[in-house]
């Protein structure tokens, strides 16, 4: 299918985003698992969650296996997978609420077809398949990379989340600090690689731990683990700059997480070193406040 062909289709979805903030009933990508309007609308037509990220396929599950999640039923193909989800539900639920990726790459929301999909750093991607348009191949015609960024921009202004696009994150994805556990800074006074099968996101950003209980950590006092300006350069904001860090090189400065860049130039980590430590923060608080702002 030609680009040309299919420019009438997002120029047509363009104009109806302005109007549209939470999902609207037509567009949910659900459907009802029966008659009974007590019953939670089934989610992606029943196809399991967890299988795009553990199988990397789309698999029809079960109502034997299911669960109520923020009003939706999901199924899974076995219990495995259920509990799975219910452990870290954050991880297996699409990004953007299930709508097409490339869509929100172009500021538009498409429907999605649950059995097209993509795992991008480690997100399930959902893409629009109506044996006309097929999204997907769109998306892998296209720069990746430029692609999330765009998407994860569009859908902070869909949502009205909090700014991400300020954020520090891996390419393409919403990892921070490279993945490495910023519960590790704390508790054991070194940088530690996380795994991404222990995972919890906050603010938008997911961190990678290097155990669960890491995690549980984490989740009990998230603001105290995340670092500060996230996650980029502290002497790099002191400076009113965005630059990007070594991961193993860091600083707890009243109780909250500082990274610094390191590498063949310099070692920021020295040069804050060599200052007043409170006017620098001062100075890296007032610029990442207005960063936010904008």
């Amino acid at each position: 299918m030609s680009v040309q062909r299919y420019l009438p289709l997002i120029v047509a979805a363009a104009l109806m985003v302005c109007g549209c903030g939470a999902l609207n009933a037509q567009s949910t990508n659900k459907t009802m698992a029966s008659a009974e309007t007590t019953m939670a609308p089934v989610a992606l037509d029943g196809y399991s969650v967890v299988s795009y990220q553990q199988r990397a396929k789309a698999e029809k599950g079960s109502p034997r296996y299911a669960t109520v999640h923020d009003g939706q039923t999901y199924y899974f193909t076995d219990g495995a997978e259920r509990d799975a989800f219910l452990a870290e539900p954050n991880r297996y639920l699409p990004a953007f609420d299930g709508w097409c990726a490339y869509g929100i790459a172009k500021n538009a929301k498409f429907e999605s077809n649950p059995r097209t999909f993509k795992v991008v750093g480690g997100r399930t991607f959902l893409f629009l398949n109506d044996g006309e348009t097929n999204t997907y191949d769109l998306w892998n015609g296209e720069n990746e990379q430029r692609l999330c960024r765009a998407a994860n921009a569009n859908w902070e202004t869909m949502t009205g989340e909090a700014p991400l696009a300020h954020y520090n994150l891996a390419a393409g994805s919403t990892v921070g600090i490279h993945g490495y556990s910023p519960v590790a800074y704390f508790t054991r006074g070194k940088a530690v690689k996380g795994n991404p099968a222990y995972a919890a996101t906050y603010r938008g950003v997911t961190y990678h731990f290097a155990s669960r209980d890491e995690v549980e950590t984490f989740k009990q006092n998230p603001s105290k683990y995340e670092p500060a300006y996230g996650g980029w350069c502290a002497t790099g904001m002191m400076i009113e700059q965005k630059l990007q860090i070594d991961p193993e090189t860091f600083k707890i400065v009243d109780n909250r997480l500082f990274l610094y860049k390191n590498d063949a130039e310099v070692n920021a980590l020295h040069v804050w070193n060599k200052g007043d430590e409170a006017e620098q923060v001062a100075k890296a608080d007032g610029y990442w406040e207005s960063l936010l702002g904008e």
